[in-house]
């Protein structure tokens, strides 16, 4: 799966500036286990947790897994935020422009919304990276501030606040030319670790019944379109069946005419018990 392969050596890239030796089985597994927890939880809010544990499981701290974490992110919202655009200027606009209909918004719609929102993230993240020490001091002031109001933060501010220092200086290691060229390939291999995603786009089909016979002759157009090489030709399109309630009917030639069917005859005496 490209989630283990892309994803992971999109770690191994990001994590080899934070660490002298990351092991790149452990950075393929970590990836693969964090689209394991994306696919399980909402809004795939668990795939950075498990890709830190994993990560941590494998010699790197937590500190160094949050900062991979976090820049893993960044060089996904980069990719999004030129592959958008480029799709936009290769003509999907026109495309998703003549699909959906959410509240009167068009797929294309949604995808400008959704762009502008990783636009603006970007930029955000980005600043984060080229200031980090802003971004440290205003973590450094809410954990302080979490710590006066919670005696259990306020027990392990001491350990917090070293480990916000330690994220700090790592994310600072990516305002360097060389850091800037590792994202840069985290940004590349955003391509392969989100694959199986953007195919999917192009390849799912999905049929909607208003019961399960509905849904099996769904099924059964696309299969024939496949078996006959007319998939390209499925379009859009709503069916009803002429006559509601239908069934198969079976005729059974049982009468004295059908030589091996007559009525003394050994094989319709004994085929009684299954036809009658």
């Amino acid at each position: 799966s490209m989630d283990w392969i892309g994803g992971g050596l999109r770690i191994w890239v990001v994590a080899r500036e934070l660490h002298p030796n990351p092991p790149l089985k452990g950075m393929l597994l970590a990836g693969g286990m964090s689209a394991w927890a994306a696919y399980l939880t909402p809004l795939q809010s668990g795939a950075a947790p498990m890709m830190i544990y994993t990560m941590r499981r494998f010699g790197l701290s937590v500190p160094v897994g949050m900062t991979t974490a976090l820049v893993t992110f960044i060089a996904t919202i980069l990719f999004f935020g030129i592959a958008g655009p480029l799709a936009i200027f290769l003509g999907a606009g026109q495309s998703l422009g003549s699909k959906g209909d959410l509240m009167g918004l068009s797929l294309y719609d949604l995808f400008l919304g959704t762009l502008g929102v990783f636009a603006t993230l970007g930029i955000v993240l980005v600043v984060v990276v080229v200031f980090p020490q802003v971004a440290r001091n205003g973590i450094h002031r809410l954990a302080v501030w979490v710590g006066r109001r919670s005696r259990r933060v306020e027990a392990r501010l001491e350990k917090l606040l070293i480990g916000i220092d330690e994220a700090h200086a790592s994310v600072a290691k990516f305002n360097t030319p060389r850091g800037w060229l590792s994202l840069f390939w985290a940004t590349l291999l955003s391509g392969p670790s989100h694959a199986n995603k953007l195919l999917a786009g192009y390849v799912a089909l999905r049929v909607i019944g208003g019961d399960a016979i509905g849904a099996m002759y769904g099924g059964l157009d696309v299969a024939e379109a496949i078996r006959t090489g007319a998939l390209d030709s499925l379009q859009d399109s709503n069916h009803e069946p002429h006559i509601r309630q239908r069934g198969i009917k079976f005729n059974i030639p049982l009468d004295l005419r059908t030589p091996s069917y007559t009525d003394p005859s050994d094989a319709a005496q004994a085929n009684i018990g299954e036809v009658w």
